[in-house]
């Protein structure tokens, strides 16, 4: 590498430029291995393919991945690296996330994990619910119109809203006393 110094007396400031012959970048891509023809040889595992999905509800964003498995004992539902009924303890909970694939019957057909952050376990489980929809829909064009009738698709945009100064709460004003 070859480094040209170049002085302007108009101004007096050093102007440094860095340049690499032909040679010397011939030389380099000769030292590199090839890579690129063994990365085509090899073909992705089965189990590691997926399908994923991103769901937002008020502040909780939810990340689902759908893998495809051949047995119904390799389903299994991880979100955060935690058993799906032990994260979301509650019936409700587990009712609002898993009704996509149940409105579609592919309870067991696919090992899900899910990573979830922010908000609480109801803006969770809508966030979730809506990640799975939209990795479905990729995984087949053809759930859409289904999970569409079923406003599976559609985002719930409501957020809690701020409070404003000199109010209790968002709206409530303080109690008003006479003396």
């Amino acid at each position: 590498m070859r480094i040209l110094l170049h002085w302007s007396l108009s101004n007096g400031t050093i102007f440094m430029a860095m340049k690499d012959t032909i040679q010397e970048k011939e030389e380099k891509e000769e030292a590199k291995p090839r890579e690129k023809d063994s990365k085509k040889e090899q073909r992705p595992d089965p189990s590691s393919v997926y399908f994923a999905g991103v769901g937002r509800r008020k502040t909780a964003v939810s990340r689902a991945r759908l893998f495809a498995v051949s047995e119904e004992s390799q389903a299994t539902i991880l979100i955060n690296e935690k058993p799906g009924d032990v994260y979301f303890p509650t019936a409700s909970l587990r009712q609002i996330f898993l009704a996509p694939l149940q409105l579609l019957g592919l309870e067991n057909r696919f090992r899900i994990s899910v990573h979830v952050r922010g908000g609480g376990p109801v803006g969770q489980a809508s966030a979730t619910s809506l990640a799975l929809s939209r990795a479905l829909v990729t995984l087949n064009a053809e759930h859409r119109s289904l999970l569409k009738s079923g406003k599976f698709l559609s985002r719930d945009s409501r957020k809690v809203e701020r409070k404003k100064p000199g109010l209790k709460k968002a709206r409530r004003a303080p109690q008003w006393s006479k003396r």
